[in-house]
């Protein structure tokens, strides 16, 4: 047999073993497991079988004979399968028999093969068969090869020496070519692997070189973007960062205008001028007053020091009239700043705290009512408190709590109004100094000055220190009953008790280069503390001295001034040069009748007379009223300038040095440098105004000033004409001269002694007044949507008259000014005669309720008076709820005019009972 068909047997035969070793195995394991899913296997068993026994067979009969052993086993191997063959087609048998009996049969027929060992004798005569037959071929195998080496070597040997070495020449250069190729294919590999070893070092430097290269090329373009973002960042962050700077500027601009339009609001041009003109006597202190912070052994006690640092409340400075109060006031709160000698005192009250100090002088002379009431007072301290507390200030505006009144005033579109009550503006301060960080010191200067309401203003001061730990305040009043009974309980000083070495400093430093020096000692203990006292026989006989008096002369001056101040007023009026007393000039009636409260109605009233004013009050009246509005007459303006520098330098004298000249509050600059009179221009910047209250009150209480008054042939009457024409002068000449002073004298003058000089006086105003600031007619109807017109501070406006008599009768209301009123009525044709008469008097009843008062007012039924025909004239009016704002509330109304006059007083009334100015 061949090797092929050995092979092939051999692989017969083999398969035949494994599937029949397989069948068997399975036959044993399904009935030891019993498993009826199983059974299905012995049909695959058998079929395999019977395939592998037909293979087997076909390759018996092509087999030679020559290998009986192989031939032998397959035999063998064909038999033991044969018999597993019908084993399996019995159990195929068992099967066949019917649904119903296939388990009990198969599992029968299999448990009997099993039990007689038949399957298992199969598959152990088949294993030693296939181990047999695989012996058998590896011998087979082994023979074979040997027998073809020994065939190889015969078959050589039987070849000639020349064919064997042939064969053997052949087989070495087989053998040399094969170590040839070898060493080819090694040196092949060799160069290759060289060649391959430098590309792959030449592909990793490049491939190193290319890594680098893109990792440069990544890290400078990484590095680009980021710079790149970098730059973004901070152009970005740039923007951002002046965006947000310009909305905190922005914001920061809008809070300080609002901030600076309610200061604006609040203050008001005189707040600081009883402390300005007290600073403007006294340059230096000198050594006045240093009995106040370091203690002297010959004075009385006081424990003003220990109140500062640890006390509470109020502090009561009293004394006589004209002792210095204010002065030591004025001390005291330039001690107090920063770097005064009684900072570290309240410093130390206050800390941990920052303290601040307030103040307000009370003025009775004041040009402004502002000055001697609580709403002055108010306003001037909530403005010092915001003025310098910025962080209250932005606290008010996103804090619920505080006064809808305040925050209106710091929003945008809030309230623009400039006047407020004594209780809003007392709510302010009492939240303002809550909400500070700081504590607050108080100096509240002339208690006294304030003529009316004093019960309130010391409730008020009571309120105010005893309301908060964080305000302690120090204030200062003649020792009046009322003062005395509210405030004698708190730690106080009396200054005549003190001052004695102030008075006798002011007395040396003043007569030291005179002859009157050795009585200055004697001045001094005269005074018993009024420092005013002690001014006025100083001036007295310093200005004597240097007029050459002897000493006697001096002396019995000295002797013959009496001790109490009227009397000593009196005895300098009586004791003026014999001219003077023989033609007495109407200066002090005329600088009464400017300065006193007669003609104070409201918060704008002007209490006060320049130099100028006065000039033109002494010249002749038919002079100034002729070339009236224009007031700039060469003759005139060369007389008056003439006159002027005399004026200036004897005024104080001939009145007995009980007046003195101050620089203007609101300097004036009516003329250019050009302009040749300059005395003229700076008359018109010098105010008058009396040393103090005592010598106002003198000259209206003294009967020797009364006979003074009646002396200069000057009745009141005749001094307020002139006054009224001065102002007008004053008005004409300078565009910032208020026209209210003007009205204030029209008021003053009696209807029953008005002339028709006084009509044509007056009406040389409006004209003026129209030119400067043209006031717009209003409308008679209004449209939906429609503003309502400029026409001006009115609080009611009446379209069926023109500008110019809106003008002229809504001043005369404003002002009270019947007379004049009466004159332009009766002036007036029957037909508009109505209207003027219902507006005027509407206006009268309107204008009353923006001013503190009391009690209704109303202007006195003007004459002709107001027929049931008129009372049912319809009338048009525009109505303003306040009319110093161009953008608060109004309303149009046409009704009767008794209607009118019903609305007016309702509005009037209810705004007196509620103290709002806005509660129309």
């Amino acid at each position: 047999m061949d090797p092929i068909t050995a092979l092939a047997l051999a692989c017969n035969v083999t398969q035949l073993v494994e599937q029949a070793i397989e069948a068997a195995v399975a036959c044993k394991e399904i009935y030891e497991r019993g498993s009826l899913d199983e059974n299905n296997q012995i049909d695959k068993y058998a079929e395999s079988v019977t395939v592998a026994n037909k293979e087997l067979e076909a390759s018996l009969k092509n087999a030679a004979t020559r290998d009986t052993r192989l031939q032998k086993l397959a035999q063998d191997v064909f038999d033991t399968a044969t018999e597993l063959r019908k084993v399996l087609s019995l159990l195929r048998l068992a099967k066949s028999q019917g649904a119903r009996h296939i388990g009990r049969a198969f599992k029968t027929a299999l448990r009997s093969k099993i039990q007689n060992g038949t399957v298992e004798k199969l598959r152990e005569r088949l294993e030693r068969q296939d181990t047999a037959l695989r012996s058998s071929i590896l011998k087979d195998l082994y023979v074979r090869g040997g027998k073809a080496e020994l065939t190889r070597r015969y078959e050589f040997q039987k070849l000639s020496q020349g064919q064997q070495d042939i064969m053997a020449e052949v087989l070495q250069g087989q053998k040399l070519l094969l170590t040839d190729i070898r060493m080819s294919v090694k040196t092949a590999e060799t160069n290759l692997l060289a060649r391959l070893d430098i590309q792959d070092n030449q592909l990793r430097q490049t491939t190193q070189v290319v890594v680098n290269e893109i990792h440069t090329t990544l890290k400078k373009s990484g590095d680009q973007v980021i710079d790149r973002f970098d730059a973004q960042d901070v152009l970005l962050k740039e923007h951002f960062q002046k965006q947000d700077a310009q909305i905190r500027r922005t914001d920061e601009e809008v809070h300080d205008a609002l901030k600076v339009r309610l200061l604006d609001a609040l203050a008001f041009p005189e707040m600081n001028e009883r402390r300005n003109m007290i600073e403007g006597h006294v340059n230096d202190f000198g050594a006045s007053y240093h009995w106040l912070f370091h203690r002297q052994e010959e004075l009385a006690e006081h424990d003003f020091v220990e109140w500062l640092q640890n006390g509470e409340e109020i502090y009561w400075v009293n004394g006589k009239p004209g002792s210095g109060k204010s002065t030591l006031m004025d001390y005291i709160y330039q001690s107090l700043q920063p770097k005064g000698v009684g900072h570290h005192h309240i410093k130390e009250w206050a800390e941990p705290y920052h303290v601040q100090l307030l103040s307000f002088w009370f003025f009775r002379p004041a040009s402004s009512v502002l000055l001697k009431s609580l709403q002055g007072f108010w306003r001037s301290l909530c403005f010092q408190i915001l003025d310098t507390d910025e962080n209250v200030v932005k606290k008010i505006q996103g804090d619920e709590a505080a006064p809808q009144s305040l925050r209106w005033c710091l929003v945008q579109p809030g309230s623009r109004i400039r006047t407020w009550t004594d209780i809003e503006l007392k709510s302010w301060f009492t939240y303002l100094v809550t909400n500070s960080a700081s504590n607050f010191f108080l100096l509240v200067d002339g208690l006294d000055e304030v003529a009316h309401n004093r019960d309130i203003l010391l409730s008020t001061i009571q309120f105010i220190a005893q309301s908060t730990d964080k305000v302690k305040l120090c204030c200062s009043s003649r020792p009046e009953t009322p003062f005395l009974q509210a405030l004698q309980h708190y730690p106080s000083l009396r200054l005549q008790d003190f001052n004695y070495s102030d008075i006798e400093e002011y007395c040396l430093r003043r007569l030291a280069t005179t002859r009157a020096m050795q009585y200055a000692n004697t001045i001094s203990w005269r005074a018993q503390g009024v420092f005013l006292w002690a001014y006025l026989v100083t001036e007295d006989l310093k200005g004597a001295a240097s007029q050459g008096d002897e000493e006697e002369d001096l002396k019995q001056r000295l002797e013959e001034c009496p001790g109490e101040m009227y009397e000593l007023f009196r005895f300098l009026l009586e004791r003026q040069d014999k001219f003077y007393a023989k033609h007495p000039k109407p200066y002090l009636r005329l600088i009464e009748v400017a300065t006193t409260e007669r003609r104070s109605r409201s918060p704008y009233s002007e209490n006060f007379l320049t130099l100028l004013e006065l000039l033109v009050a002494l010249s002749a009246q038919e002079d100034i009223i002729s070339p009236f509005p224009e007031s700039h007459d060469v003759s005139l303006l060369a007389a008056l300038e003439s006159k002027a520098a005399a004026l200036k330098a004897n005024l104080v004298a001939r009145c007995a040095n009980m007046i003195e000249l101050l620089p203007r509050w609101h300097k004036a600059d009516i003329y250019s440098d050009a302009f040749p009179y300059r005395e003229l221009a700076d008359a018109h910047n010098v105010e008058i105004r009396f040393i103090h209250r005592s010598a106002a009150d003198f000259l209206v209480e003294n009967d020797t000033a009364v006979t003074l008054f009646h002396s200069c042939n000057l009745t009141e009457r005749d001094a307020t004409i002139r006054l009224m024409i001065a102002s007008i002068f004053s008005f004409l000449v300078d565009e910032q001269t208020d026209v209210k002073k003007s009205l204030q004298f029209g008021r003053l003058i009696d209807a029953r002694l008005w002339t028709e000089a006084g009509t044509k006086t007056l009406d040389t105003i409006f004209p003026t007044l129209h030119a400067r600031k043209p006031l717009l007619e209003p409308p008679m109807t209004m449209t939906k949507g429609q503003d309502a017109p400029n026409t001006g501070p009115f609080a009611v406006m009446c379209p069926q008259l023109s500008a110019l008599e809106n003008a002229v009768f809504g001043l005369a209301a404003e002002f009270n000014m019947v007379a004049y009123a009466e004159a332009k009525l009766r002036a007036l044709d029957p037909e508009h005669l109505p209207f003027a008469l219902g507006f005027a008097f509407c206006a009268n009843l309107r204008e009353d309720s923006f001013f503190e008062s009391t009690e209704l007012r109303g202007m006195p039924m003007p004459e002709p008076d107001l027929s049931s025909q008129s009372l049912t004239q319809k009338l048009s009016l525009w109505y303003y709820l306040n009319p110093n704002m161009n953008n608060e509330p109004r309303f149009y109304a046409t009704c009767p005019v008794w209607q009118h006059i019903h609305l007016s007083l309702v509005d009037q009334y209810y705004k007196k009972r509620t103290g709002d100015a806005q509660a129309t």
